[in-house]
């Protein structure tokens, strides 16, 4: 299971919960840079490094195939491990996925100074008012709330501002790598589960 740029893996329990009592084996990994991972103060963000990365772990753990799970951000890095690792992907499966457009066909590229400020710029507020908008229609609820939990936490840490950095380059691959040349290549089986109250834009 693949989280999106705004999350990490803990977002998945509900789900992962669901699959391991249909007796699937659940990874949940948290990419390079969100989450419990690393927070490098130098790395070349890439989707290709991304794929890589978890390719690996899946070697690690001797998982030799699986049905790979990317939401928002995480379908564009699922579509590359499809791309680049396509015998070890028994299903791709891309729900909400960001990356179906060319995104600079559309908008100006911006560099890692803009995303640096936007990101030392936000609070818990932002934050809500964000999901608020482009994930659940204008509406809100106690369940979304608790998806705020680890962002107050990073806020309020010693080391927020190097959060704040790493999410700041991982902008660059999501508005400048093009996933959608790679589709016609995709040979696995591809199920898009699309809910029409994420409006997700990026950039615009």
């Amino acid at each position: 299971l693949l989280h999106g740029k705004n999350f990490s893996g803990f977002y998945w329990e509900k789900i992962a919960n669901k699959l391991q009592q249909l007796d699937y084996r659940v990874i949940i990994p948290d990419q390079i840079g969100f989450g419990k991972s690393s927070k490098p103060a130098y790395y070349q963000y890439s989707f290709t490094q991304m794929a890589l990365n978890t390719k690996l772990l899946l070697e690690k753990l001797h998982i030799k195939n699986c049905s790979v799970v990317g939401h928002s951000m995480g379908g564009m890095l699922a579509v590359n491990i499809s791309y680049l690792f396509s015998n070890t992907v028994d299903k791709l499966i891309l729900i909400n996925p960001i990356g179906l457009e060319t995104y600079l066909d559309y908008v100006q590229f911006k560099d890692t100074d803009f995303f640096i400020k936007k990101e030392l710029n936000k609070s818990i507020d932002k934050i809500r008012a964000y999901q608020k908008k482009n994930y659940y229609d204008g509406k809100w609820c106690a369940e979304y709330e608790k998806l705020l939990i680890p962002f107050k936490g990073w806020l309020n840490g010693n080391d927020w501002e190097i959060i704040a950095w790493n999410s700041a380059l991982t902008y660059a691959p999501i508005f400048s790598e093009d996933i959608v040349s790679k589709f016609p290549k995709i040979k696995n089986k591809t199920y898009l589960i699309i809910g029409t109250r994420d409006r997700t834009g990026p950039g615009r």
